[in-house]
């Protein structure tokens, strides 16, 4: 596995910590910083999805601001920060799966690329629930990949047990940092 290069680690860093967007929202935003592989690049959705050593995936959206990714490639070993997903909404599943739609259409190309105000819906199967932290992990019913997140309140996961099939609408978890 390569690793970035610092001139692109910098270059992302410097264009991230030039955004302000994210001060501006109200909602609970967790910072975590992990080691990962790329899994996936999608520069079109501008949407980077990592293997975390645990298994688990974490799928990252990349703000406009970060313009230096093309360096970002399928296989690289990285350290990233980002913000989490917060999952805003636990609901019983629907008859028909949905695969992360927004909730509600973004605006303008900065809503769709650059804030955690971007909300989005997904089918799921819980596979595991911490009633202590508030977080439940899941298999994404249409990737089949696993997934973690932090609920909004951390009651939440109460109304939930391993084996639900349940639509979860979140906020997309942003990238903050690359190295």
């Amino acid at each position: 596995m390569k690793s970035l290069v610092a001139p692109a680690a910098i270059a992302l860093s410097v264009a991230l910590c030039a955004s302000t967007s994210y001060a501006q929202d109200s909602r609970p935003h967790y910072r975590r910083s992990v080691q990962a592989t790329v899994d996936l690049v999608d520069q079109q959705a501008r949407i980077v999805e990592l293997k975390r050593p645990e298994g688990f995936y974490v799928r990252l959206h990349v703000p406009e601001t970060f313009t230096n990714w093309d360096a970002l490639k399928v296989g690289n070993a990285v350290n990233v920060t980002y913000y989490e997903n917060v999952i805003l909404k636990l609901d019983k599943a629907g008859t028909q799966a949905v695969n992360r739609e927004p909730v509600a259409p973004p605006k303008t190309a900065a809503e769709a690329h650059g804030s955690p105000d971007l909300i989005r819906k997904v089918t799921a199967t819980i596979t595991a629930v911490d009633l202590k932290l508030g977080n439940v992990s899941f298999k994404d019913v249409a990737t089949d990949r696993l997934y973690t997140a932090r609920t909004e309140k951390p009651d939440m996961v109460k109304k939930v047990k391993v084996g639900d099939k349940v639509d979860l609408t979140y906020t997309q978890a942003t990238l903050f940092e690359l190295k």
